[in-house]
């Protein structure tokens, strides 16, 4: 199945590069205000997970689940009664 025509034909397009601007304070006329660019934030690097701290993210999003599915089941149960 191939790509819709449009689709295929932005992928022959050369590549679009992106350019970061500082564009400083600036007004907007709509809003009636100026706005300053905000100060970077650097990101945080995370360390790798042990496999105890994934097994106990695994046991949560599973306890999670089992929370989201016994709450639906209740739903159905008190919708299918009515």
């Amino acid at each position: 199945m191939g790509l819709h025509p449009r689709l295929s034909e932005m992928n022959k397009r050369a590549p679009v590069s992106v350019i970061e601007m500082n564009i400083g304070k600036w007004y907007d006329p709509i809003s009636e205000r100026w706005f300053a660019p905000r100060e970077a934030v650097p990101h945080t690097i995370f360390p790798q997970p042990t496999a105890e701290r994934v097994l106990e993210i695994h046991k949560r999003s599973e306890a999670q689940r089992t929370e989201a599915q016994r709450i639906w089941e209740l739903l159905v149960d008190c919708c299918a009664h009515r």
